[in-house]
């Protein structure tokens, strides 16, 4: 890999007019990035000098670079010593975020598109090594991972290296959350929910996700009052439902921001073609 940086090295300086232009690519940053971590591993003199020109590109252009690039660069410049600009990209980053006591810390640019390194769990997850690094601020680093985990509540880590980059994340470092036993204490109308002592229900290792239901016949206007006790560290999470149902023709259009219409087609095979009739 050191010869191959070389060569687009060599290959770059053969057509470019200006060389204290911007020349950092996703390519050269990734290298840098994966040489971060092995500084006892020696170099040879003309690595070196194109390291530090790369990283002089770093110092000035890092600004002009996406979420992804930037999580990167702060972390190669941080491990190579330049940590006053590593400390600019984190603090830039941390002013862009938005905060949030449901969502945890995130930027609203971090949204999947047409590029590789516009991934939202990749990213995040980057990230996290980043700040969990250069600031060392467990609260911030717990803010990061909590929207990770939101995400994975409402839709999926679509990939393997999302996946694994979002575990790697989550184990870093921040509050031992995995370590907690203590589950959060639930009381149904007074009544205390005991797991362990309902039918046909199992507590999910390492995360505490239990699922119980009451049929009609067992509810009572007394179970509208949920009272909730959490006494572990980390974050929880919970739901409730009221489920019922009803002969289609007895429901009545209610007054709500949520408007459906219905319409039903019939679709027919016919010599001429398949025709559809309302």
């Amino acid at each position: 890999m050191d010869d191959e940086f070389v060569k687009e090295y060599e290959q770059m300086k053969k057509y470019a007019t200006d060389l204290t232009d911007d020349h950092l690519s996703h390519t050269q940053i990734h290298y840098l990035y994966m040489r971060s971590y092995y500084p006892e591993v020696k170099v040879s003199k003309k690595v070196t000098e194109i390291m530090d020109y790369y990283t002089r590109q770093a110092q000035k252009y890092w600004v002009k670079k996406d979420l992804y690039s930037k999580g990167l660069l702060s972390l190669i410049l941080y491990r190579n010593g330049s940590t006053a600009t590593a400390n600019k990209i984190i603090k830039s980053l941390e002013e862009n975020s938005i905060l949030s006591d449901e969502l945890g810390m995130y930027w609203k640019e971090n949204n999947s598109s047409w590029y590789w390194y516009q991934a939202p769990i990749e990213t995040q997850s980057l990230l996290i090594e980043a700040f969990s690094e250069i600031k060392d601020d467990i609260r911030t680093v717990d803010n990061l991972k909590i929207w990770l985990l939101k995400n994975k509540q409402t839709n999926q880590w679509k990939t393997t290296k999302a996946t694994t980059d979002a575990v790697y994340a989550l184990l870093l470092r921040g509050s031992e959350w995995l370590s907690v036993t203590q589950a959060v204490e639930v009381l149904i109308g007074g009544d205390k929910i005991e797991p362990a002592k309902l039918e046909n229900v199992q507590v999910e290792a390492g995360t505490g996700y239990y699922k119980t239901s009451w049929n009609k016949n067992e509810i009572s206007p007394k179970m509208a009052e949920v009272q909730l006790s959490k006494k572990g560290d980390g974050i929880a999470w919970g739901a409730m439902y009221w489920q019922y149902f009803e002969d289609l023709d007895k429901i009545t259009p209610a007054d709500t921001p949520l408007k459906l219409k219905k319409k039903v087609f019939l679709k027919k095979n016919t010599d001429t073609g398949r025709n559809c009739q309302k």
